[in-house]
């Protein structure tokens, strides 16, 4: 028999990783490094808003630490979609 279907988890956690593609290039790497862990962070049910942010904050700085100081990959922090006026 199967078991109770994590409906919350499915629509949380699948989606980050197609979120973080599509935003990767306009938001810049650590809006949308901190916007996926935000999304997939309440896949859990017990997940507090404040605990939610804190996990985000904490995982966005990791990344930023290995990815961009570690490993030296060249990326964009903060992307065009932010930039003080690029709105056409």
């Amino acid at each position: 028999a199967i078991g109770h279907i994590a409906w919350r988890g499915m629509l949380l956690i699948l989606p980050a990783p197609i979120f973080f593609g599509l935003t990767v290039r306009g938001l810049g790497f650590i809006p949308s490094i901190f916007l996926t862990a935000l999304i997939a962070s309440f896949a859990s049910r017990r997940m507090k808003p404040l605990t939610a942010l804190v996990l985000s904050a904490g995982l966005t700085l990791f990344a930023f630490l290995v990815f961009s100081y570690a490993l030296g990959l060249p990326f964009r922090r903060f992307g065009p979609w932010l930039a003080p006026g690029s709105a056409s």
